[in-house]
């Protein structure tokens, strides 16, 4: 929610659908106000890849129209790929330009490779929590949490949603959304436990761990060989988690017996339940 706004709309679009919530802010937290879900409109989005932006953009704001959604604000999580989420280790060194660091660190993915790169970044604090972005300068942080992905879809979608009079004041991947919306009820206060959270979400795997509020690890892995629903998938989800707590007990040497894995598997509708939509 954007500091002094009473009411902010979240929108979500994954490969098949169009979800929207409509959130209101008042003395006792968030409240939801709506929700309105439609399908992707045929060949906008294909295999993650955003083809045709105006489209979308159109449908969405149809989706707000016919539900009756106003809002000022609005925050999106768009299904974009490649999407990289890493935590990136800093020089001791502090007299250097972290926002450049950053940029040619994530240059050297693969996913990212030969591509214009939009990124953004949070130091990891000692509260946990995924603070506002950076400024040039982070003095005193040894990491970053850090979010990249292709400059041209970001920059396609805001345009056309921009021009269908829908204006976006946050872009956020689905774990971070998750991560902000649980942050209160699942990680707050929790200084004895290592918290584990599993997210998935457009066949991607994705491993976030906060350890004493603070976040410590994460990995995002493309589920490839088996269907997100899968008894075949869940076993490899398993040996995945399994890896990440022999990890920490093997390597960081952490023999802490509180874990608590939280995992969110999400699924999008198949075209025939679209058309019962």
């Amino acid at each position: 929610m954007k500091p002094g706004a009473k009411t902010a709309l979240g929108i979500e679009i994954s490969d098949n659908r169009i979800n929207l919530a409509l959130l209101r802010k008042n003395k006792n937290g968030l409240e939801l106000l709506k929700t309105a879900t439609g399908p992707v409109p045929d060949g906008a989005i294909r295999d993650g890849n955003i083809e045709d932006a105006t489209s979308l953009a159109k449908a969405i704001k149809e989706l707000k129209t016919k539900n009756k959604i106003r809002a000022r604000h609005v925050a999106l999580s768009p299904a974009i790929k490649p999407m990289l989420l890493q935590i990136v280790d800093l020089p001791e060194d502090t007299s250097f330009n972290v926002g450049q660091f950053v940029q040619n660190e994530v240059k050297h993915y693969a996913m990212l490779s030969m591509k214009r790169i939009a990124v953004d970044f949070c130091g990891i604090k000692s509260s946990g929590k995924l603070g506002k972005p950076c400024t040039k300068m982070v003095q005193g942080k040894r990491r970053v949490f850090v979010v990249a992905t292709d400059y041209q879809k970001i920059t396609e979608l805001t345009n056309a949603l921009n021009q269908a009079n829908i204006n976006i004041d946050a872009i956020e991947p689905a774990l971070v959304a998750y991560v902000r919306a649980c942050y209160a009820k699942k990680i707050a206060e929790k200084f004895e436990q290592n918290l584990l959270f599993a997210l998935v979400h457009e066949g991607i795997l994705t491993l976030c761990l906060f350890k004493n509020q603070i976040l410590d690890f994460v990995r995002a892995k493309r589920i490839e060989a088996y269907k997100c629903d899968s008894d075949e998938c869940l076993e490899w989800i398993a040996e995945e988690i399994n890896a990440v707590l022999k990890f920490y007990e093997l390597e960081v040497h952490d023999k802490r017996n509180k874990w608590q894995v939280t995992c969110l598997l999400y699924t999008s509708p198949s075209p025939r339940d679209r058309q019962k939509s």
